[in-house]
Order: structure tokens, then sequence, then C-alpha cells
């Protein structure tokens, strides 16, 4: 692979992580405290 396809993919590569990560912190920040005292309900407990 040339070294301009590397580049291409790990810039690509970049972005795309980011963006998840920038939207992970957005989510928070919109939720505030109530994700930290939010529960999982999709299991049942015994």
């Amino acid at each position: 692979m040339s070294a301009g396809v590397s580049l291409l993919f790990t810039g690509v590569g970049a972005i795309i992580g980011s963006g998840w990560l920038f939207g992970a912190l957005y989510a928070s920040q919109i939720a505030g405290p109530a994700a930290l005292r939010a529960r999982d309900t999709t299991t049942e407990k015994s």
C-alpha cells in the first residue's frame, strides 16, 4: 500500500474516531447527573 493511501485511511479513521468520542461527550453533557443515577433495566435481577 502506498504512503498516500495509508495517510488517507489514517485521516478518515481519525475523523470517524473523534466523531463517536465527541458524540458520547455531548450526550453525557445533555444527560448530566442523571446518567450516573440511571440503571440498566434490560436485565432481570433475581
